[in-house]
């Protein structure tokens, strides 16, 4: 009779257990989508994501804004030169666009992105702010090196200038 006691006792505790974790989890995905929501909202100018992705040759973070297409050489020349495989170098309008590289730089942990979270018409200059996300407690990462950037064009408009801001942004995994 213990035994079937005991027996009880465990499964009620393992299906609390599990309870609790889906609850928790759902929680999660909630507030997951109401950050997407405000991050939508707070975008105040578009841009269009030409490319992302966590390899180039920068290896010290930058950010840089061109203006034309001898300075988006240049720039594309240092991301991309002397690698194996690089993206076909897009055609920018720069009588209409501008374009904006930012670079973490050399990441020896895998995991981290980047991400841009609003881009603000300030008059004769932009500021972008972005995010810097690194894997937190519970995310499980390679120890591969890494170079993320983000290449993005933006209606020219008044802007003469840009303002970079990147902070870093931990997140932890669900388990």
């Amino acid at each position: 009779m213990k035994i079937n006691v005991m027996f009880l006792l465990l499964a009620m505790a393992l299906l609390s257990a599990t309870c609790k974790d889906k609850t928790e989890k759902k929680e999660v995905n909630e507030t997951e989508k109401k950050e997407e929501v405000k991050e939508e909202i707070k975008a105040s100018v578009p841009f269009n994501v030409l490319f992302t992705d966590r390899s180039c040759n920068v290896a010290k973070a930058s950010q840089t804004a061109v203006f034309n297409q001898k300075e988006f050489d240049a720039e594309w020349k240092r991301l991309f030169d002397k690698m194996d495989v690089s993206p076909d170098k897009p055609k920018v309008d720069f009588d209409k666009k501008l374009v904006l590289f930012i670079c973490l730089g050399e990441i020896g942990k895998g995991g981290h992105s980047l991400a841009i979270q609003n881009i603000e018409d300030a008059g004769d200059s932009f500021n972008v702010t972005a995010s810097h996300i690194i894997p937190g407690k519970n995310c499980m990462s390679t120890m591969s090196i890494e170079y993320p950037y983000w290449i993005v064009e933006v209606e020219k408009r008044k802007a003469t200038k840009v303002n970079f801001k990147i902070t870093d942004d931990i997140k932890d995994c669900v388990q």
